[in-house]
């Protein structure tokens, strides 16, 4: 009797500009629709980092889309995240001109489309940092020694211009007392105490980029599992 190939387990794959990027996005999903499948933050191929040259990104996103469907032996995907800072602040009006980088995100996503996995972009203004700017409680229980975030609540903190640099600077201690400054790795840690605090949809400030990926994972758990 022939034997029966096991279920491959369903998953989502975050890329990110970094794998820090990956795993904090991997932990929001978690939190904001817990009922989806485990995400697995992706390390290869290359993390999706800003490639000018036409040629290359053609080369990098085909190895996107080689790398997915070799997973896709291994695991049933559900989707996919695909992650860019927008390295430019969401206008008032949310209307604007669409970037070269943006255009070379949207062939990023048709290529993984084409191979018929649900895809979400996710492209923070002015880069991820901005939304932690909501979360100041978490942001203080993950290191205590940082100086406190100013209130934003209620604000739009997609109009922050340059704001991971504003935030390092924000949480680093006046006069001599020396702790690290924010980084890249402190973001899966902020993001893990949004889901464990279950403050995901209780931000304290307002993000459009933000709100658009809250609205795609509550469609794929609509569309994918019949649940609201």
């Amino acid at each position: 009797m022939k034997k029966k190939t096991p279920p491959r387990p369903r998953t989502i794959f975050t890329y990110g500009e970094s794998i820090f990027d990956a795993k904090a996005l991997k932990e929001l999903i978690a939190a904001a629709r817990p009922e989806l499948p485990p995400a697995k933050a992706m390390t290869r191929p290359p993390t999706l980092r800003r490639i000018t040259d036409i040629q290359k990104h053609e080369s990098r996103t085909n190895l996107v889309v080689r790398a997915l469907r070799a997973a896709s032996v291994t695991y049933d995907v559900h989707a996919i995240i695909l992650h860019r800072d927008l390295d430019e602040i969401e206008p008032a009006d949310c209307i604007r001109e669409t970037s070269k980088d943006e255009e070379a995100h949207k062939l990023d996503m048709k290529a993984v489309s084409d191979s018929g996995i649900k895809v979400i972009a996710t492209s923070p203004a002015w880069e991820m940092e901005a939304w932690w700017f909501m979360w100041p409680d978490q942001v203080a229980k993950h290191r205590p020694t940082w100086e406190p975030l100013k209130d934003r609540s209620g604000k739009r903190v997609d109009r922050i211009k340059d704001a991971k640099e504003i935030l390092t600077r924000e949480l680093r201690p006046s006069g001599k007392v020396r702790v690290p400054d924010y980084s890249e790795t402190d973001a899966p840690y902020i993001a893990a105490l949004i889901r464990k605090d279950g403050t995901i949809r209780k931000p304290k400030g307002v993000s459009m980029a933000f709100s658009r990926f809250l609205a795609a994972l509550d469609e794929i758990a609509v569309s994918r599992l019949g649940t609201a």
